[in-house]
């Protein structure tokens, strides 16, 4: 994940209890800050409340669009 990406919550992300109270308030978030090692957190700024935390890798995916038909 680089800068930017848009990301939500994965399924191990939405079972945390933590994430619970982020999750319930919203949609998606985007990548603001990547770490300088593999094992870092990535820190995530959540639509549409506009808060930011802290996220481990596994907690966080890519959002999959859409297509129209």
């Amino acid at each position: 994940m680089k800068i930017g990406d848009m990301v939500e919550f994965s399924a191990y992300g939405s079972k945390r209890r933590y994430n619970a109270y982020i999750e319930k308030r919203n949609k998606f978030g985007l990548v603001i800050e990547v770490p300088d090692v593999s094992w870092g957190w990535w820190r995530v700024r959540w639509y549409p409340s506009n808060t930011t935390n802290v996220h481990s890798r596994n907690e966080i995916k890519y959002v999959q669009m859409k297509k129209k038909t």
